[in-house]
């Protein structure tokens, strides 16, 4: 390197960087030198040579041609200073750019191209192109290139300004929301403090659709609460929409392992499941559709029969019972196309799957019944179609506890409020009950809270873990676990994206995430050639996002090309019924410790024929609507992470086929309650949200009723 310092290298990148942004420094040796590989003289770990190499590289594995070198370079620059930092680091980047030679970067891009290829199976490969899909695509010059608009809402969303402005499909004239002014946010809270030693509480442990409704439901009944979060709160004000920040400001990122012949195993084997670390949970991160389970859902043994391999059981409560309170659940989260509540008005993308579902004669095509206002309700305002679902509502059109049950439960003074809590072991007495929750507090010290009712809601994957943890000599499988079902029957509805291409635009991250389904294949229909059924769901994912989650393995052109083709893709999701069996299920892994030192949770789905059937109808039955509106090409996404986590200490008639009973009520503890998706008996092929949440509204009533009569 020549005798520039660290300094001016430094300020030489901001440099470079700031074109990247729109932001020219005038006067800095960038500025003069225009348009050529200047960035390459101001690395530290590689040589101008390597980064050269590195550049070629980078251009075969996703080939823009009209998008700069500058935005490449800010791959190479994250590589750099990770090997400026990392020695091991360092000589592995600088062994794998011999495995390219020294002409690399001088031959064809046909020659460059079989040279990676025999590469591709490397360590070196993974890490270059999995940096490249992570930076490149979030890059300033990435969205202006292929048109994406990045955050709206700043701008006021897309609501007024092209979200729906397709013209180039048949005409059609869908529902639309009423507009209504924008109403007051929720106002402030007040806290409360219950000690330690109080046996009186109930410890609720998480604090997401299950657990933040159950601890309003609770203290406004007058019953003290502690809730103990593992996550930190965030808000409305707080949430960013930088889509790489918001993950990890959000996400569950502790270690888990999986296996098993699931796609997610191949394709995302460091995350096999995705859901929150937030006050809020996962309904902070939702996309807020809340359809309903049907009648014969809840009868999925009796209604498929006898399906070899799998662990079906009917549910041990009828539909008539759940009925009433699905209903006190819609009024709660404000469905639209319920009780009078109008739909959210149609996007651009929904345009597009309506015309291809008419082409295919479907009649049962809506923009969902969805937990988002389509007008001001309950202190917050209504959807400005910005597009920003996963990342938190910045509108708090969205409902999540986080800014509903939560501070109403706070306002009450009957609620403890414990963030970044990590629950560790459930204790209990002689009598086998439950007495106790340890947890580390925020400063990593451990703390023991006494209760007289414990409620978990920590989403299937923790709730099953924290249960397999809390083992001890009376329970020596876990606690609650004599039947050995903690953690097995695990379901996550089957998924997967299938992306239409066209020839003129569509901007489908233009309005709500979701706000779209076709409900006619969610039926038991078996000459498809399978049990159970699926919804076809809108969907869309920002740039940044696309390719690592919504794209099969893949670079080279025919990849690149997909996403060159960002601003006229429409996508669609299925939500279908997977069937539980027993080998799928949550253990831990003793091999594999989180920071706390304790086994993280093992993820294992051997998935069931009837499951992959169902997908593959579903994914021909979509190829099919693009198609029949013109679709120039039509991509089969992956399976992405799982993100309904369902059935893992399900609600059975017989002891010995689960966990709970009816009221989500551990048999064999009876102040211990299951209060998430692992009661659900089955999955059906509902969005699981709704259903949730009915069910810990009627586990409220019954907790209740059982501390009056002095039964718990």
């Amino acid at each position: 390197m020549d005798g520039t310092s660290g300094r001016d290298r430094r300020e030489l990148l901001k440099a470079c960087t700031g074109l990247l942004t729109g932001v020219v420094i005038l006067g800095s040796p960038l500025a003069a030198l225009g348009k050529n590989r200047a960035w390459a003289l101001y690395l530290a770990a590689f040589t101008t040579s390597q980064a050269n190499t590195l550049m070629s590289m980078l251009r075969t594995i996703l080939p823009h041609d009209r998008l700069d070198d500058l935005a490449y370079a800010r791959v190479i620059q994250e590589l750099d200073e990770r090997a400026r930092a990392d020695a091991k680091f360092a000589t592995a980047l600088t062994k794998g750019l011999q495995l390219l030679g020294d002409t690399f970067s001088k031959q064809s891009e046909p020659e460059r191209v079989d040279v990676l290829k025999r590469i591709e199976t490397s360590e070196f490969f993974r890490i270059i192109r999995q940096k490249a899909v992570e930076i490149l695509y979030s890059t300033a010059a990435a969205f202006s290139h292929f048109g994406y608009e990045g955050e709206a809402f700043s701008k006021g969303g897309y609501l007024h300004r092209g979200f729906n402005d397709l013209h180039w499909l048949p005409r059609f004239r869908p529902r639309t929301a009423d507009r209504f002014p924008v109403a007051d946010e929720l106002g402030a809270w007040s806290m409360t403090s219950i000690p330690l030693n109080d046996e009186k509480a109930v410890v609720i442990i998480g604090s997401g659709a299950g657990g933040g409704t159950l601890a309003h439901e609770l203290t406004r009944r007058g019953i003290s609460v502690v809730l103990l979060e593992a996550g930190k709160r965030q808000s409305t004000e707080t949430f960013s929409q930088v889509p790489g920040e918001a993950f990890q400001q959000l996400t569950w990122l502790d270690t888990r392992t999986q296996s098993g012949d699931w796609g997610v195993a191949r394709d995302f084997p460091n995350l096999p499941v995705w859901h929150c670390k937030t006050l809020g949970g996962t309904t902070v991160h939702w996309t807020a559709s809340a359809p309903r389970l049907q009648p014969w859902e809840l009868r999925a043994k009796a209604t498929y029969g006898k399906v070899v391999g799998t662990s079906l059981i009917d549910w041990p409560l009828a539909y008539e019972v759940l009925e009433k309170y699905y209903e006190l659940a819609e009024a709660r989260l404000r469905v639209t196309r319920r009780n009078g509540v109008p739909g959210l008005p149609a996007s651009n993308n929904f345009k597009v799957m309506y015309a291809g579902a008419k082409k295919l004669g479907y009649k049962q095509v809506h923009t969902g019944h969805m937990a988002i206002n389509s007008r001001p309700y309950d202190g917050r305002g209504f959807c400005i179609q910005q597009g920003f679902c996963v990342q938190g509502c910045k509108m708090g059109a969205k409902w999540s506890t986080l800014y509903t049950e939560i501070p109403r439960a706070e306002s009450t003074g009957n609620l403890d409020l414990r963030l970044e809590a990590t629950a560790c072991r459930i204790e209990h007495g002689k009598d086998g009950r439950a007495n106790a929750v340890v947890y580390r507090d925020r400063r990593g010290f451990e703390q023991r809270q006494r209760g007289r009712i414990v409620c978990v809601a920590g989403n299937a994957i923790e709730t099953a873990r924290l249960l397999l943890l809390s083992e001890s000599s009376q329970f020596p499988n876990g606690f609650a676990n004599s039947s050995g079902q903690v953690g097995r029957n695990y379901c996550h509805q089957i998924t997967g994206f299938v992306w239409g291409l066209f020839d003129k635009p569509v901007y489908s991250w233009r309005g709500a995430t979701l706000a779209g389904v076709v409900e006619d294949e969610a039926v038991n229909d078996l000459s498809r050639g399978f049990v159970g059924g699926y919804r076809m769901e809108l969907v869309t994912l920002d740039l940044p996002t696309f390719p690592l989650v919504g794209l099969p393995y893949g670079w080279g052109r025919d990849f690149a090309s997909v996403i060159e083709n960002y601003r006229n893709l429409s996508g669609m999701f299925i939500n279908g019924e997977d069937l539980p069996r027993s080998q799928n299920r949550i253990t831990l892994n003793p091999q594999v410790k989180d920071s706390l030192g304790l086994p993280v949770a093992h993820v294992h789905v051997e998935e069931h024929a009837n499951d992959q059937a169902l997908r593959t109808h579903a994914q021909g039955q979509m190829k099919k609507m693009f198609e029949a509106v013109g679709a120039k090409r039509v991509v089969i996404g992956p399976t992405p992470p799982a993100t309904h986590n369902l059935c893992t200490a399900r609600m059975s008639s017989r002891p010995e086929d689960g966990v709970t009973n009816q009221w989500g009520q551990s048999r064999e503890v009876k102040n211990l309650f299951i209060s998430d998706g692992s009661a659900l008996s089955t999955p059906g092929c509902a969005n699981p949200t709704l259903t949730i949440v009915a069910l810990t509204l009627r586990q409220a009533e019954f907790i209740t009723g059982e501390m009056k009569a002095g039964n718990i």
